[in-house]
Formats: C-alpha cells, structure tokens, sequence
C-alpha cells in the first residue's frame, strides 16, 4: 500500500496549521492570564477560576443545539475569520474593564463564538488534505499546537511579572487576528448547502439530525457517552491545577504554566506517535482505552505527590495520554460522519460534552474548598478509568459489530 505524500505539501492544510497554531498560542497566554487576573481578585480563591471555566463551558449547554447547522449551512472560511476579529475585541475588553464579572461575561461570549468556529474547523480539516491522511492531519494541527505550548506556557508567567497582568490579552487578541487573516487566504471551493438543508425550518431540525446520527450510528453514539464520562475527569483536573501548584506545591498562581507545559510536551510526543497509526479504525479503539487508563492513572499520581518535578512529569504523562485517546476519536469521527453532516454531528457531541464539563468545572472548584484536593484529584480520576472501561467493551463491542472501516451501513442510515 502506497503511503499518501506529506500533509504538508497541501498549501491549504499549511494555512489551516498556521491559523490553529498562531491562534493556540494566544489562548495559551489568556489561559494562564485568567487564572492569575481571577484568583488575585477573589483573594486566591479556586472557586472563582472554576467560575471562568464554566462560564466557557455554558455556552454549549444552552445553545450549542442553535448552531447545529450553521457549519453546514454558512460559508465554513467566512464564519471563522469573522469568528476570529470578534474574539479578539471580546479578549481585548477584559482588562479594559477590569471586573470579575465581565471576565465571565467576555469568556462566555468568546466561547459562543467558539461554537461556531470549531464545529467549522473539524468540518473543514478533511478538506485540506487527501484520503488516508485525515489522522495525519489531526497529529499534524495537535503537534504544532504543542509546539507552541511549552515555550508560551514556561514564559507566561515571566512576562506577567514584567508587562503586566494585561500583557496576556492583548496578545491573545493579536493571535486572533493573524489567525483570521491566514485563515481569509485558504482556497477552497464555497461550501454550499444542500438544497434540503437549505430548505430547513430551523435549527432544531438541525440539532434533532445531529442527535438521529449518534442513535443510529452506534459507535458515534458510544463514543460521545464515553467522551461525556471522561470530560468529568478531564475537566476536573483542568480546574484542580491551579490548586495542585497553589496549594499542593506551594507555588505561585503563575507557575501553572509549568504543569501546562507539561502537558503540551506529552501531547507532543502523543501526537507525532499517533501521527503513524493512520486511519485504520481496527486500532482506534485499544488507543482511546490506553490513553483514558494512562490519563486516570497519572491523576491518581498527582493527588499523592507534593514535589513539583514528579508531579510536572506526571503531567507530561497526562497530556501523552490525551493524544492517544483524543485524536483516534477525532479521526474516527471526521472519517465516520459524511461532509454535510460534520458541522450538526459536532454540534450536538459539543452540546453533551460541554455540558458534562461545564458541570464538572463548577463542581470541582466548589468540592475541593469544602473536602480535599487529593480526595477530589482521585474520584476525577476514577471517571477516566470508568470511560476507559466504557471503550475497551461497551465501544469495542460495537465497533466489531459495524462494516468494515467504521460502520458505514450505519451512516447511511443516519445520515438523513
């Protein structure tokens, strides 16, 4: 079997790099920024970053089912460079006002904008490349990310220190516009509705599609549950770190750039070996299983160790982990779902998984002010280990009983 030539040589997936990676790069300075700007006005306290992580995560829970169809209906590139400017004026306001309330408000509103955008970008990624490179296209955008991770992330809390507690936003909403202005210079086709779906009455038809495709497409469907059950764990830890460098390692709140630089160097690593799996979804299934164990494992770790070099190469791990569990679903999904289905069917997977972490976010700033935080970091990691479960049987189990490939006798049935 011949190899399919480099991702790389398309000139439209190099565009799309570029755009994803200049723009994690700035998400990465406000990441950090939030945490800093939110604990220091509410006196240290984890609850109040919780608080801007849920706020990011609202969105989806109340209305990622209005953008069920926007992905398949609008222009995919014209939607994300205006999802992009808008972003950025969003990222922009925050220092400017100054208040915790409108860091909740502008994170809200950015991730509503995201609901579009990113449904748009797994939706168009496929297009960029050629058939059998869809998993390398996935590794390729997730290394580049990582690239960019660890220097951002070991340098953010330095230039916080010097330029000022603004200096994360403003590079953020720079980001966004270089990010919007590569993304302008792809050259695709129009993306043109169907005529049925041009003819929809409204969106919750187009929420009620997403949602038909993962019942009668039973490894779609399995994979959003198990997805939903390891979010909880995912999403709890992302909330946690700011108390495991606080409060565990006794290490100022600009420090979580190092267990975060941690986490983009294992997803380096994860995804230039996931790179070389290919889209052979015979194989997907034990990776998504190893990376979920190997996540709950390496959070089990964390609620025991109090040094700061074990715990940031547990975290190493971890983001390892995630590469191997998260882009084999990603791939899966982008081969599994058909191209005018993509923006509905990531619609209604982001409105259950985002609403499963949304919960989890809250919750778990609110558990660790009145119980423990080892005692949270161990029932987060008891969720992965129960969703790695979920993939070694339940998921198997119906990834056997589907057509060679991915199931596509279920496809046609649910791609309506």
């Amino acid at each position: 079997m011949t190899r399919p030539p480099s991702v790389y040589r398309s000139p439209n997936f190099v565009k799309l790099w570029v755009s994803q990676v200049v723009s994690k790069g700035g998400a990465n300075f406000v990441e950090v920024g939030l945490a800093v700007f939110a604990m220091r006005l509410a006196g240290g306290d984890v609850a109040a970053y919780g608080g801007i992580i849920f706020a990011g995560m609202i969105p989806a829970v109340l209305l990622g089912w209005a953008v069920g169809g926007v992905a398949d209906r609008w222009d995919r590139k014209r939607t994300m460079v205006a999802g992009d400017i808008i972003r950025a004026l969003l990222v922009l306001s925050v220092p400017v006002v100054n208040q915790l309330w409108w860091a909740y408000g502008a994170v809200f509103l950015v991730e509503t904008v995201g609901l579009v955008y990113k449904p748009g970008v797994r939706a168009l990624t496929p297009d960029t490349v050629g058939d059998g490179q869809v998993m390398a296209a996935g590794s390729a955008l997730s290394i580049g990310q990582s690239m960019v991770d660890i220097p951002v992330y070991l340098l953010v809390g330095v230039i916080v220190a010097r330029a000022g507690s603004a200096s994360p936003f403003v590079i953020d909403a720079a980001a966004f516009v270089v990010a919007g202005a590569t993304l302008a210079m792809l050259a695709l086709p129009a993306h043109t509705a169907t005529a049925q779906r041009a003819r929809a009455a409204s969106f919750w038809s187009d929420i009620r599609d997403g949602v038909d495709f993962h019942i009668k497409t039973p490894v779609v469907g399995r994979l959003l549950v198990l997805s939903m059950v390891g979010v909880i764990g995912v999403a709890g830890v992302n909330v946690a770190s700011a108390a495991v460098i606080k409060h565990l390692l006794g290490r100022p709140e600009g420090d979580l750039g190092w267990l975060l630089a941690g986490i983009a160097g294992g997803m380096w690593v994860g995804s230039a070996l996931m790179g070389r799996l290919g889209d052979d979804h015979r194989r997907y299934t034990t990776f998504v299983a190893l990376g979920l164990l190997g996540f709950g494992l390496e959070t089990g770790g964390v609620a025991l160790s109090h040094n700061v070099y074990l715990t940031v190469g547990l975290y190493v791990l971890g983001g390892l982990c995630n590469a191997v569990y998260q882009l084999p679903i990603r791939a899966w999904l982008q081969t599994a779902v058909p191209r005018d289905m993509r923006g509905r069917v990531f619609a209604a997977r982001g409105m259950g998984i985002g609403s499963t972490a949304a919960l989890a976010a809250m919750l778990t700033g609110v558990v660790i002010n009145i119980w423990t935080l080892p005692g949270t970091l161990a029932v987060l990691a008891a969720f992965a280990v129960a969703a790695a479960g979920l993939a070694m049987f339940w998921l198997a189990r119906a990834a056997r009983a589907a057509a060679p490939g991915v199931g596509a006798s279920t496809i046609a049935s649910g791609g309506g």
